[in-house]
């Protein structure tokens, strides 16, 4: 039993525990009766903030405490600070942290299939346990006085919860978290390996591809015809009509040559590859062009000077088992070159279909340029530990079998009132370099499966789940057919989380998109699009173009700059969310020649892409109904 102070001790550790297997099935049964889900589990309510004190009593604390211990080393790493980048105090009695209880918008759903169409409700929520800093007493700050309901910072996700010997369980889910042992818990922490399982990211793969077939696209049987479809927009959930093209000329790299090769009139459903979404940062010394093409054609061209990120990916590729990697610094000609500026225009219309096929995308969210590397594919790329604490003993509650706390690989900044970009819930991937630029956004919500490199850990995401390292998210119990009726869909994030962003034409959205909610999804993808960065302004219309032509797919709706045809007029009105995110108008000529014109345009001014700046479009039902 770890040792714990009297105050860790007030924390409701069972409240934690939430969802056990039983929890699930008694939900459920209750859900098939229309009865309310959560009451019947340990209640959220019931769990009591506790009050640790200042900063200085948790470091005085933490000598004996090993949770206290665990606290303040979480401040410690992710940052010590609150509102205007002040240092918490350590022995100020008015500034004190305090225990709270993370719902992260998570929930134990119905296959995500039933539950769009039934609108049912969601089983069950999953807790960890978080920090906030606050006032003891009414306190001005920067002229806002500040109560003790206010929060100045807020540290999300600081432990899970888990059985001891779950920790080190390797991570193939077996009995110990099966319906079979109904007061164990469902997710549980779990030991991160200091380098990436590759194993495990293989048994993800398997798991999209063989047990999600209401929402992931799975690939057509190499006898049959390729078909795609698109969307008819109507009332109830979209329905197919038919096609798209494959790209007449594409190019990837052959990781198992080490060389560029270039395929024609490829069928782009049927070929196995892989996809990287990364940040450029400074420019790349070693690019394609024109007269460089047919050198890097030659087996082993590639030069072993290439950006640590693109080494990091090639090499994944290979241990997946895929033979071709897309790159764009080296599928698509790099310059201003008029032949360069050809290729640039045919091969960035292909950007949909290159990311919408891929087998999985690659995302690199470690770091800001090209040789930040993907974090844990190589030794001593990791550098955090995590800390487990015993809370209870299995002779203290036989139920449970003993319970401990660990610490989790989120490693991002304490949010605070100030910083109005990021939400408290936000984690690693929305405060990474990778989340603010532009051209990435388009890259997220076109991929089908990304595979997600986090400075200490890797993430899953698909239309079907989200799996990570850290955490046991992926029982085969919940996914067998008969266990429940119907089987169950795991939503780890769910609301405006980055990893809750799902293919924008993909069977899942057939299934859950309707003329009701189709453009409130549209604005949130304009506004999220809008805010963020791009190293050239005149790219605005050349990194959305993507998703324009996947929510045409959607829905047979056509866009003139960014704008729905349909709704054109009132779209014309849209506007900044806040005074706080000021205009400015966009200067820039478009990157690539556009419109008519066949040239560079300057942008319109009366579009939301002629202004660089948060943008809400707002072209919602209940703005059309007015």
């Amino acid at each position: 039993m770890s040792r714990l102070c009297p105050v860790c001790r007030q924390i409701p550790f069972p409240v934690l525990t939430c969802p056990t297997a039983s929890d699930v099935r008694k939900a459920h049964e209750r859900q098939k009766k229309g009865l309310n889900t959560e009451s019947s589990l340990v209640p959220f309510d019931g769990f009591s903030n506790v009050r640790l004190g200042t900063l200085g009593s948790i470091k005085a604390r933490a000598q004996a405490c090993q949770l206290c211990s665990l606290f303040y080393n979480t401040i410690q790493r992710r940052g010590s600070w609150y509102a205007n980048n002040r240092p918490i105090p350590e022995n100020d009695d008015n500034i004190l942290v305090r225990t709270v209880c993370d719902r992260f918008h998570s929930y134990v759903t119905e296959t995500i299939g039933a539950s769009a169409l039934t609108g049912r409700r969601s089983l069950v929520v999953l807790r960890r346990l978080g920090l906030r800093v606050h006032v003891a007493a009414d306190t001005e700050i920067d002229g806002v006085v500040k109560t003790p309901h206010d929060t100045l910072a807020c540290y999300t996700n600081v432990v899970q919860p888990c059985h001891l010997d779950d920790f080190n369980r390797a991570p193939d889910p077996g009995s110990p978290a099966s319906l079979e042992g109904q007061t164990r818990l469902l997710f549980s922490a779990r030991k991160r390996p200091e380098t990436v399982d590759v194993q495990l990211l293989l048994r993800w793969m398997s798991i999209c591809q063989t047990d999600h077939d209401l929402s992931c696209p799975v690939e057509e049987d190499e006898e049959q015809p390729p078909s795609r479809v698109k969307y008819v927009l109507t009332s109830a959930p979209m329905k197919p009509v038919l096609t798209a093209p494959s790209p007449r000329l594409i190019r990837f790299i052959d990781v198992e040559r080490n060389c560029v090769c270039v395929l024609r009139d490829v069928d782009m459903v049927k070929t196995r590859y892989l996809a990287l979404s990364y940040c450029w940062g400074r420019d790349q010394d070693v690019k394609l062009n024109a007269d460089n093409e047919k050198l890097f054609q030659l087996d082993n061209a590639l030069p072993d000077c290439l950006p640590q990120t693109i080494q990091d990916a090639i090499r994944l590729t290979r241990l997946l088992g895929f033979k071709l990697l897309w790159v764009d610094v080296l599928c698509i000609f790099q310059g201003h070159g008029p032949v360069e500026r050809q290729d640039q225009g045919v091969q960035l219309n292909n950007m949909r279909t290159i990311y919408r096929e891929s087998n999985a995308t690659i995302v690199a969210a470690c770091g800001d340029t090209a040789n930040a590397g993907l974090s844990g594919l190589t030794p001593g790329s990791r550098t955090f530990k995590q800390e487990v604490v015993q809370v209870i003993s299995p002779d203290e509650d036989p139920v449970l079998g003993g319970l401990a706390l660990v610490s989790t690989c989120t490693s991002n900044p304490p949010w605070t009132p100030v910083n109005r970009r990021h939400s408290p819930h936000d984690e690693d991937l929305e405060w990474s370099a990778w989340s603010s630029r532009a051209w990435t956004f388009q890259e997220q919500a076109l991929s089908r499966r990304r595979i997600i490199f986090t400075p200490e850990q890797v993430q899953w995401c698909c239309d079907g789940a989200i799996f990570c390292e850290e955490s046991h998210f992926e029982p085969p119990t919940l996914y067998e057919r008969g266990v429940f009726d119907p089987p169950l869909h795991v939503q780890i994030y769910g609301g405006s989380h980055a990893l809750s962003l799902k293919t924008i034409d993909g069977d899942l959205a057939r299934l859950t998109t309707t003329r009701q909610n189709l453009w409130t999804k549209f604005d949130m993808f304009v506004r999220t699009y809008s805010d963020r960065q791009m190293a050239l302004e005149g790219d605005v219309h050349s990194a959305f173009e993507g998703v324009l032509e996947a929510f045409t797919n959607l829905s047979g709706e056509s866009f003139n700059w960014g704008h729905p045809r349909s709704r054109f007029a009132l779209s014309l009105s849209w506007r900044s969310p806040a005074s706080y995110f000021p205009l400015r108008r966009r200067t820039a000529e478009t990157t690539l020649p556009m419109t008519s014109l066949k040239r560079t345009v300057q942008l319109p001014s009366w579009s939301w892409m002629g202004w660089v700046g948060s943008v809400r479009l707002a072209v919602g039902p209940d703005r059309a109904e007015r």
